[in-house]
Formats: structure tokens, C-alpha cells, sequence
């Protein structure tokens, strides 16, 4: 993500440690980051000091962009997460499905942000959480960007719960924008742009 990010003399990237998520450092940027990884680790890093500090900072108008882990991490329905996405999982065992290239195809809403791509494309996955609605009515629905034509589903986990589920979601968490995205286009030849305009979208 950084080195997808760099290129770009309009977007200044800065890693930063947990203490500095608790501490009130995100008041100084206008977008928070979480990559892939694994979400559980995440929250259990910040704690429930630097989890809040990311939710205030969302809420006071700061860009939130979750990719893969950083996607289960924003969800409604996850004990241990940052509860800003009204969304909870498809099926419990998206941890293991398996990695490789799956077929993702983008909504109106979604070529609006990332290009008027038209044909389904190739992107890669490597256990990305799956979607569905949560209805949960403290927060807004979401908006698909993207949705996920193919699916892995190896070692044994249920197939056929992937297709046609949302790949990328948009959403609002008070005065900040949310975008998740399930799926790896900062690690696929040719789609790395998409970060730099997701960073553009949730920064607005």
C-alpha cells in the first residue's frame, strides 16, 4: 500500500505506530489506512483506546479505508472491531478459503470512483471477509462498488458463498467517509491505481 501510494505528490503517506493512533495523531491526517494482515491482530494492537480513537476519528470527518483485514475490521457484526460498517460476515471459514485471482466486476456507483470500466476484471484474494447486510439501524447501508463474479473456496470451505457478494463497499460513519475493500488490487499488475483513487474518494 505504501509503495502504490508514493507516486502520488498529492497524497503524503505516513506509517504510524499504535501509540500514535491512541495518542490523537490521526487528527492530523485526512484518511486512516488498514491493510490486509489479520484483524483480530489489528484491533488487539490498538485496544479498545486506539479502536475508539479511530471510530472519533471517522466520525469528526477523517476518510477510513480497510482492505481485506482492514475490510473485517470496520464491520458492524465483528466483537473485536471498530463496528462502522452495517455489514457482518457470509460464512465464518473466508479465513482459509484460499489465495489467488478471482473475477470482479464494478457497479455504476463503483466505476464512478475507480473508472468506466465496463468488463469484469481480474484481482487477487487471499481470505478476504464476505459480505452481506446487517440492518442494523444506528448506521446507514452501504453501497457496492464492486462484486465478486468467481470465488475461491479450497480447503473444504462452503462453496459458492462468495458469488456475486459485494467485493467493495462504500459507506458514511457520521462526517467520514468508509470504504472496504475484500480483494487485493494493491497486489494485482495493472489495478494499483485503485487505491490511490479510493485514498481520493474517502478523503472528500
Amino acid at each position: 500500500v505504501l509503495s502504490v501510494l508514493t507516486p502520488y505528490p498529492s497524497i503524503h503517506v505516513e506509517k504510524l505506530a499504535p501509540s500514535q493512533i491512541r495518542s490523537d495523531t490521526l487528527s492530523s491526517f485526512d484518511v486512516v489506512i488498514f491493510s490486509g494482515g489479520a484483524s483480530h491482530a489489528q484491533a488487539h494492537t490498538l485496544g479498545d483506546d486506539g479502536l475508539e480513537a479511530v471510530r472519533i476519528f471517522i466520525e469528526n470527518g477523517g476518510g477510513y479505508l480497510g482492505i481485506c483485514a482492514g475490510a473485517h475490521l470496520a464491520l458492524a457484526s465483528s466483537p473485536l472491531g471498530l463496528g462502522i460498517v452495517n455489514a457482518q460476515k457470509v460464512v465464518a471459514d473466508e479465513w482459509r478459503r484460499g489465495k489467488g485471482f478471482v473475477d470482479i466486476e464494478l457497479t455504476e456507483e463503483g466505476r464512478n470512483i475507480f473508472g468506466d470500466v465496463q468488463e469484469i476484471f481480474k484481482c487477487r484474494y487471499a481470505n478476504g471477509v464476505i459480505i452481506t447486510p446487517l440492518q442494523d439501524p444506528a448506521l446507514p447501508p452501504y453501497t457496492i462498488g464492486a462484486y465478486f463474479r468467481t470465488e475461491i473456496a479450497d480447503n473444504d470451505t462452503t462453496k459458492g458463498a462468495m458469488i456475486n457478494t459485494p467485493a467493495i463497499v462504500m459507506s458514511t460513519y457520521g462526517k467520514g467517509r468508509v470504504m472496504t475493500i475484500s480483494s487485493h488490487p494493491e497486489n494485482t499488475p495493472g489495478l494499483e491505481h485503485m487505491i490511490a483513487r479510493a485514498v481520493v474518494w474517502v478523503a472528500q
